[in-house]
């Protein structure tokens, strides 16, 4: 007899979360990270201001006598503004036609630079990033938001030896600020080196506790290294903080079904969907909610859905084949096995999966034509002669 409980789901208990894109995460991560910490913006504008948590004050950035000295021209800070603010809006290439503007007009200023990088960073063009990221540095050698960046792009071009470097020079600039361990952490995490990751966002979350992103990743850490309970207390926090929090919703419902809380976790993929519905992994794993509680058709429904979004995701495939098959729809529960095998024809699991709803049909018509045979006996029985 075929195996269809739920607890042969792939991926019900999960070590990773779903692949998010790198470049989002951090683009939207420094950006966010630095507004909702409360560093004024206009700290990130000064060349000769290299900490951004130096005080501000409520008429403007107090300057250093270094700042006073370096005299930079309206134009240029002109520039710089609205260099950032095609930034902030995400459109590199006029961002970088900006930046390359104002780094023609003061070479040796460090943040144009920085903003070029930040821009060639956007664009995927990683190696670039890392060249003009240098240069701001080589300028600026205490300009920690250069160094910060400089990891980043190291990073994501395959670099992480030089992009840990790059954080650690970050902070001995200054070791109490937040931004260096958020994104070493992430780098760290994306690294598969989950216990170096958490012990950066334990220390982010002590150092900024009203970071709701900071409590994000600190529990995607935690979860990824099987430590679901804790897990959750920091996806809390972060909901505590912003309630609505996607990343947090779904790391919430997926260490809620690994803990088999299946309902808990149901009503957190829900909250998800309803702010991100076009994510397949989200309603992949509700149906693995769903399916774990019972609700066949709701979970049928949840696997078709990320399905539509993500067609070519195998374990959804191979989940709903299995689903089927428990609700007895045996020629669907085929197709979806087969699905799988086109998708990964060396998938040994789906095969015995076939064979054994195959071994099913065949019983099953070897018993209906023991049940015939019985009836006409009996018929013939009952002729009298």
């Amino acid at each position: 007899m075929i195996d269809i409980s739920s607890q042969q789901l792939i991926d019900n208990q999960p070590m990773n979360m779903p692949p998010l894109p790198s470049i989002k995460i951090k683009l939207s991560a420094v950006k966010l990270g630095a507004i909702a910490l409360g560093i004024p913006l206009a700290l990130l504008l000064i060349d000769s201001h290299p900490l951004p948590s130096q005080a501000a004050t409520s008429e403007g950035i107090q300057l250093t006598p270094a700042a006073q000295l370096q005299a930079q021209s309206d134009d240029y800070l002109a520039l710089i503004e609205s260099g950032q603010q095609q930034l902030d809006e995400q459109n590199f290439e006029a961002a970088l036609t900006i930046f390359e503007q104002a780094i023609e007009q003061a070479p040796s200023l460090p943040r144009a630079f920085v903003g070029k990088g930040e821009s060639l960073y956007g664009l995927g063009q990683f190696a670039a990033a890392v060249e003009a990221l240098s240069q701001a540095t080589a300028l600026a050698p205490t300009y920690q938001y250069a160094w910060i960046w400089l990891g980043n792009a190291h990073d994501d071009n395959g670099q992480l030896d030089q992009a840990l470097a790059a954080y650690a020079t970050a902070l001995e600039i200054d070791d109490t600020h937040p931004l260096p361990y958020y994104h070493r952490g992430i780098a760290l995490w994306y690294g598969d080196r989950a216990a170096e990751a958490t012990a950066d966002f334990e220390t982010l979350t002590a150092l900024a506790p009203d970071f709701s992103r900071g409590w994000m990743w600190l529990g995607r850490s935690l979860e990824d290294q099987a430590q679901y309970i804790d897990a959750i207390a920091a996806y809390d926090e972060a909901l505590s903080l912003e309630s609505n929090l996607p990343e947090a919703l779904l790391g919430k419902g997926i260490s809620l079904l690994a803990l088999d809380r299946y309902n808990d976790s149901i009503a957190a993929f829900d909250r998800y969907i309803a702010e991100i519905p076009n994510f397949g992994g989200a309603w992949f794993y509700r149906g693995n909610g769903l399916f774990n509680v019972g609700r066949y058709p709701e979970a049928l429904d949840s696997y078709d859905r990320s399905l539509a979004l993500n067609p070519e995701r195998e374990s959804t495939w191979f989940n709903r084949g299995l689903l089927l098959a428990a609700m007895t729809r045996y020629d669907e529960a085929i197709e979806s096995f087969n699905q799988v095998l086109a998708i990964n024809p060396g998938n040994a699991e789906a095969q015995a999966k076939i064979q054994e709803i195959e071994e099913i049909g065949s019983e099953v018509i070897e018993s209906e034509a023991i049940e015939s045979e019985s009836e006409a006996i009996e018929q013939i029985e009952e002729i009298e002669p």
